[in-house]
């Protein structure tokens, strides 16, 4: 028993040293599932969740609990390939003009 406390609060310490100001992460869960962005500060909430406040490269910025947050690198350097839009959450209206494009490109 006395192992698995230890393996759980060293996983704890690990996680909190990963969610860092500046390093670039990725939303797993929530309204923002997807969006890729940096982070720019935690708050603390002592006996419920932890805030992050997340920044995108368009500016956007947008604030999940830390248990949705997954850091993909330290600083703006990411240790695995991003996808094609890099995380970024477009508008309707962006959205809509850019299949509008690829529409009108097949045609």
């Amino acid at each position: 028993m006395a192992m698995e406390t230890d393996s759980r609060e060293m996983c704890a310490e690990a996680d909190a040293w990963w969610v860092q100001v500046g390093n670039i992460c990725a939303i797993t869960a929530g309204h923002n599932i997807g969006r890729i962005g940096t982070i720019q500060h935690t708050e603390k909430h002592p006996g419920g969740h932890n805030i992050v406040h997340v920044k995108d490269k368009t500016g956007a910025t947008w604030a999940t609990r830390q248990g949705n947050v997954f850091v993909l690198g330290t600083g703006n350097t990411a240790a695995i390939s991003l996808p094609r839009n890099k995380g970024i959450k477009l508008s309707i209206v962006e959205e809509a003009s850019r299949r509008a494009q690829k529409a009108s490109k097949r045609d």
